[in-house]
């Protein structure tokens, strides 16, 4: 993941006050893949298509994985487990008081690849972290469709040995 840019910092403070002092946001800039996905009109079409689609036609870690924004089944399984569950309806294990987010997550996206498709911009995604809640924001800009979604720190997960 890349760190955050001056001009999308710019980007995120005029949606929101600056944090109080000493106690800013992590920002990062995540799944570039998928702004790769933005940048090729056919490719942006077709993704779109699969986000416009219902749970039950697909799964969205399961498309992620299909447009290889997400490269292994271990990534899909880890969506699954820890954010989002499989299929309709379902939640995954962290977050639970912000559950599900599958959907919320889904719809933001529909929402920046439409501006992405009717704008012919490229969608760049971000996590900001630590937060109080589980949210996503679409701000478009003359350059790009920025997503910026928003958590509180995630559980550690137990290491592999």
């Amino acid at each position: 993941m890349a760190e955050v840019r001056p001009a999308d910092m710019r980007i995120l403070m005029k949606a929101f006050d600056p944090p109080a002092k000493g106690q800013p946001p992590y920002i990062r800039v995540t799944r570039q893949e998928l702004t790769a996905v933005s940048r090729d009109p056919g490719t942006r079409k077709r993704f779109l298509e699969g986000l416009e689609l219902s749970e039950t036609d697909i799964d969205y870690s399961e498309l992620l994985y299909a447009f290889r924004v997400i490269s292994t089944r271990e990534e899909v399984e880890h969506l699954q487990k820890h954010w989002y569950g499989k299929g309709p309806g379902s939640s995954g294990e962290w977050f639970r008081e912000f559950q599900p987010i599958k959907a919320k997550t889904r719809a933001k996206m529909v929402e920046a690849f439409r501006l992405s498709f009717d704008r012919n911009l490229p969608v760049v995604v971000y996590w900001v972290t630590p937060v109080d809640c589980v949210d996503h924001m679409v701000i478009p800009t003359d350059t790009q469709i920025s997503v910026f979604r928003f958590t509180p720190l995630p559980p550690r997960l137990p290491q592999q040995g």
